[in-house]
């Protein structure tokens, strides 16, 4: 099948399975990034019903769809912001641009700020794992990759910055913090020294008043 083919067999698949009255494709396929083996991110929106995550082959694609109904989208969840940007694959009733609105919106204010408290606490745990993570046992080793995964968001929490996931993230930190940028990719590297993660560490529990607060 063709592009065009193989959006309206999705669109066709998700009205007659879920009753769906409007599809958005995002993500690569949406962006033009994507590569042969890359997924068909979709949300799919009904009236009613539970929402779910339809995960399957679908011919010759693997789709990854989340259905929400109409109330589930108005009350804003960060996760909801990989929709926009997206591309309307069917929408008669016009409820995207609506959707794509109030996304747009939450996105300009940004995410609720971490009190001084939690904010202490989650720096603390971020360099005691760090001093855990030394070692060599499994337990260490352990740590060491806890830690990894942990930094990533921690990175965008502390600054008050929405977390989009490590794909997205990390090609936001490429263009707008080469330096974390070059940090991350070094320390997630196999082999990485501790030397390169105590560094990564140290940029990210290291927040200048002026990012927390933007």
């Amino acid at each position: 099948m063709n592009v065009a083919e193989v959006k309206a067999s999705i669109v066709a698949d998700l009205v007659e399975r879920h009753g769906c009255h409007a599809v958005v494709l995002y993500g690569s396929r949406a962006k033009g990034t994507a590569n042969e083996a890359s997924d068909w991110d979709v949300l799919g929106v009904r009236h009613a019903g539970p929402s779910l995550h339809d995960a399957r082959a679908l011919g010759d694609i693997y789709l990854d769809a989340f259905v929400e109904t109409d109330d589930s989208l108005t009350t804003f969840e960060a996760g909801h912001l990989r929709y926009l940007d997206g591309e309307i694959l069917h929408d008669p009733d016009g409820i995207t641009s609506e959707l794509f609105a109030r996304l747009k919106v939450a996105q300009a204010r940004g995410p609720e700020k971490l009190s001084s408290e939690a904010r202490r606490q989650k720096i603390e745990w971020l360099k005691r794992t760090l001093i855990r993570a030394e070692g060599g046992s499994a337990a260490s080793d352990y740590r060491r990759t806890w830690l990894l995964f942990e930094l990533l968001p921690a990175y965008f929490e502390l600054r008050s910055i929405f977390y989009l996931g490590p794909k997205e993230s990390l090609a936001w930190l490429e263009d707008e913090d080469r330096e974390a940028s070059h940090l991350f990719s070094i320390a997630l590297q196999p082999g990485a020294e501790q030397a390169d993660l105590s560094r990564l560490v140290a940029f990210v529990t290291h927040v200048r008043a002026s990012e927390s607060s933007s």
